[in-house]
């Protein structure tokens, strides 16, 4: 078994490659991938996937993901929509992402189903890991019902409101008709079911005033 400060430090750097993807900031998560300790293995799809996006945000001069200025602004104060992952991430990476997302899960239900002993580090693990996994796959929403689910723990790092609305407007935007052709939803679309579900559930069920406030909401 590992050390308790391995433990601490994987669980370290899978949170803060997520929130450097909530960010929109890829040259901090690869910046991050580069320096990670030597003990922590990192799979080679993470390397690929946060190098390309991070070409792509160097060569936009976008300090974000979110905000890429527009080609025609002398001083960077107007801003292009954002790239879509289909067109920065080439389908070979995306591929090895979407089989890294289920491997990661089957093995976390796996822990689960033997009742293997787990720590707070491990779970932390885990759960970030999966959850960058399922921003930059699309294999799967991290609101969905499957995603919420005792054997899938990706979706406790959705806390506040503001992580739901992150997490539901991240698949609106990249996981779009033209991009999956299999989906039939507009991002418009999303967003119009988006405001629904908020103004169905209403404020207390997110700022946790609602006894149902631990689970989250199926769109």
């Amino acid at each position: 078994s590992s050390s308790p400060n391995a433990d601490h430090d994987r669980a370290t750097l899978w949170a803060t490659i997520y929130y450097c993807l909530r960010c929109g900031d890829a040259c901090a998560a690869l910046i991050t991938l580069q320096n990670a300790p030597s003990n922590i293995a990192i799979p080679q799809p993470f390397h690929t996937v946060f190098t390309q996006l991070a070409n792509y945000q160097t060569s936009h001069d976008a300090k974000s993901l979110f905000f890429t200025p527009s080609p025609s602004s002398s001083n960077n104060n107007t801003h292009q929509p954002p790239a879509s992952l289909a067109a920065i991430i080439s389908p070979q990476t995306r591929i090895a992402l979407v089989e890294l997302y289920h491997t990661v899960k089957t093995r976390s239900r796996s822990t689960t189903d033997h009742n293997t002993a787990t720590n707070e580090d491990n779970d932390t693990e885990t759960m970030f890991q999966l959850a960058s996994l399922a921003l930059l796959s699309l294999a799967e929403p991290l609101t969905s019902s499957s995603s919420n689910s005792p054997s899938s723990p990706a979706a406790n790092v959705i806390q506040t409101i503001e992580d739901y609305i992150f997490a539901s407007l991240w698949m609106a935007y990249h996981q779009t008709p033209s991009n999956f052709p299999s989906t039939n939803t507009s991002c418009e679309e999303h967003v119009a079911q988006l405001g629904q579900l908020l103004q169905h559930w209403g404020p207390s069920y997110f700022e946790g005033t609602d006894d149902s406030s631990n689970s989250v909401p199926s769109s």
